[in-house]
């Protein structure tokens, strides 16, 4: 009795990524509530979009409903999940707080989105890259890693292709226009690329701005198609941010200042 109280004493516990409740010993990533609450895109035929490769906006038709423009065009982008709760719980937990435990599932999830679509072509992997302080800062890089795993699962090699060479201020702090500003040169290819198709890996895609600005980069330096695929994407026009909790149910709260446009 003595050793069993013991072995529940210490036994190795997680923690949900989506509202952070207890799972006990089984290490996984969501409780029972969380977990039912998810809504792949692939199993709605909703993975797919374009988007506006002047401004990172969702295109529907021949125009941009933002900059308004019908010559920039498209980028063909891929998410597995809209960036709301628990996924986006998760994805903060990943990104910031080191759940590295989430990236092979993300990635798995990923390679559905990619199926779904019939997009898993391409020959490389590039993640979208940190820069150099901003990587110190963090200890790691949470594109690398999913393009890792997911390289592991869909057998295309991951090359580092892309450097960002601007360090610019936190996104979250700037408005639409000041982040494409912003980010505007801040990254360059490391090598040429002449004819390669490139898919492009973050974890999330909010305003567009980091995808456009890295396929900027990656077709000067000769790229022949860039396909962005993420793990999550958000709209660009979202009133509030919700955060969900399985016994409180959804509240309303002010966005967090982390973005994936750092």
């Amino acid at each position: 009795m003595k050793t069993g109280l013991i072995e529940f004493l210490f036994a190795p516990r997680a923690n949900c990524l989506g509202c952070g409740s207890l799972l006990g010993a089984d290490k996984g990533l969501f409780c029972a509530e969380c977990f039912a609450a998810l809504e792949p895109l692939y199993t709605q035929n909703a993975s797919e979009s374009r988007i506006c490769r002047h401004c990172g906006e969702v295109m529907a038709g021949p125009r941009c409903p933002n900059c308004h423009r019908t010559k920039a065009g498209t980028l063909k982008a891929v998410s597995a999940y809209d960036y709301e709760e628990p996924v986006r719980s998760l994805v903060h937990s990943f990104k910031f707080r080191g759940a590295w435990r989430a990236s092979r599932w993300m990635a798995e999830e990923m390679a559905k989105a990619l199926s779904a679509s019939d997009e898993c072509t391409a020959d490389v992997i590039v993640p979208v890259p940190l820069h150099k302080l901003r990587k110190l800062e963090r200890g790691y890089n949470q594109s690398e890693k999913l393009a890792s795993a997911l390289s592991a699962i869909i057998g295309i090699p991951v090359e580092n292709a892309l450097k960002r060479v601007k360090y610019t201020k936190q996104q979250a702090l700037l408005s639409q226009d000041a982040r494409r500003r912003s980010l505007q040169g801040a990254f360059a290819a490391v090598r040429p690329l002449d004819g390669a198709r490139v898919m492009l890996v973050d974890d999330v895609r909010t305003t567009g701005t980091t995808i456009v600005r890295c396929a900027d980069a990656l077709f000067e330096a000769g790229a022949q198609d860039v396909i962005a695929v993420t793990f999550a994407s958000a709209l660009l026009t979202v009133p509030s941010f919700k955060k969900y909790s399985p016994d409180k149910g959804i509240k309303l709260e002010k966005p967090p200042k982390e973005t994936d446009d750092f």
